[in-house]
């Protein structure tokens, strides 16, 4: 084992940023110039989130010069300072964490109320500023530091907000899938980490992924954030950061022991690593696929039989094939109370659980039942059926 001295040599980080400090001291001539162009972009963030230029005619051309003014203070950072790319990262996720707080701090849980009082907006427009800004900075340095990479990911975002967010939950899967094989190519500096750095980011990237978690302010604002004004910067906007920075953890998350086969694992253990991935691998995938589709196929069939049988019932109610069982008429809350399950999936249809307690282990079933159209308002067709069909 080699000495702990020895690791943390191996820990370029804290090097690498005092060469991005003593390169930003050794000319100071730039500084005016970088704290210019960084004002501007964070004077035009601020006045375009803040909708005051919502029905200005000249609003594309604030746009513009929001583009300008961003363009050209990362080209300065990038091209004095130079920082680490972890740095940008930090930056990132530590202002997620803070716009996550805020998004649950807007939204009473107890009442359901949204409530974004002035002091919140303004933090979170400098949250959005942060991410933004230090997310620009590691795509345009992972593209070479050309900047037209970062106005590809905000025409997403645009589509995103018009095509997907509020559209069926099938599309934003559709959209992550694809992100995240764009974002794959966005990875390249894990490859210059050493051996100790790649297990360090990623224990802390495991414990971010852990951290950052959806907030309850989507799901409870998605269903009128649609008709209000303030939904591309208040939802849409931190939504497609929140995917962008969560899909980017899972990549870097994925990418971590990949490179720390690919360049330092002996021969014989990448051999053996292939050798999974050429057959062993493609068999369980194969046999996980078979045996899904073969519960498709049980559970398609179980389906049937509940069809044809609720059809026979209530086609012939006095049939002695199945029973018809008159229940008092009661609300469907109150009776639900009355068992451990419960699941109602429309008006008239949904499923109970029954338990008797007379044996030492007592029987346990699942009842379907079902109104039909041409009976009676107080009648129900109740039919026994498995766990699995109700999964």
């Amino acid at each position: 084992m080699r000495p702990l001295e020895q690791q943390l040599s191996e820990i370029t980080f804290f090097s690498r940023f005092r060469e991005g400090v003593k390169r930003f001291q050794s000319s100071p001539e730039s500084h005016r110039s970088m704290a210019f162009f960084l004002a501007g972009f964070l004077a035009f963030f601020l006045l375009i989130g803040s909708g005051i230029l919502r029905q200005s005619t000249g609003q594309w051309f604030f746009l513009f010069a929001l583009f300008y003014f961003w363009a050209r203070s990362n080209r300065s950072i990038l091209r004095i300072i130079q920082p680490p790319e972890e740095l940008y990262l930090l930056v990132f996720f530590l202002a997620m964490l803070l716009e996550n707080g805020i998004l649950n701090r807007a939204l009473s849980l107890d009442s359901g109320e949204f409530s974004f009082s002035f002091p919140l907006r303004v933090f979170h427009s400098l949250n959005l500023f942060l991410m933004v800004w230090s997310g620009g900075l590691l795509l345009t340095r992972e593209n070479g530091g050309k900047f037209r990479i970062v106005v590809y990911y905000w025409l997403g975002l645009v589509v995103a907000h018009k095509l997907i967010f509020f559209t069926h939950p099938f599309n934003t899967v559709i959209f992550l899938i694809f992100l995240f094989f764009i974002l794959l190519k966005r990875t390249r500096w894990v490859e210059e980490l050493s051996r100790v750095e790649l297990g360090l980011y990623f224990v802390l990237f495991r414990i971010f992924s852990l951290k950052l978690r959806q907030p309850a302010f989507y799901s409870a604002v998605k269903p009128f954030a649609k008709q209000s004004d303030l939904t591309f910067y208040v939802y849409s906007f931190p939504l497609f950061l929140y995917y962008l920075g969560k899909t980017y953890l899972l990549v870097v998350l994925i990418r971590i022991p990949l490179v720390l086969v690919y360049n330092f694992a002996p021969i014989s253990r990448k051999l053996w690593i292939a050798t999974l991935f050429q057959s062993t691998i493609p068999q369980i995938i194969q046999m996980v696929v078979l045996l899904f589709i073969f519960y498709l196929f049980v559970s398609g069939w179980q389906a049937n039989i509940l069809r044809q049988n609720i059809y026979n019932l209530i086609k012939n109610p006095d049939g002695t094939s199945s029973t018809t069982l008159w229940l008092k008429k009661v609300p469907m809350e109150e009776l639900f109370n009355e068992t451990d399950y419960q699941q109602a999936f429309s008006r008239n249809m949904g499923a109970l659980f029954f338990h008797e307690d007379t044996s030492a282990s007592p029987p346990q079933f699942y009842l379907y039942f079902a109104r039909g159209g041409k009976a009676e308002s107080d009648s129900l067709y109740v039919l026994s059926v498995d766990s699995a069909f109700l999964n």
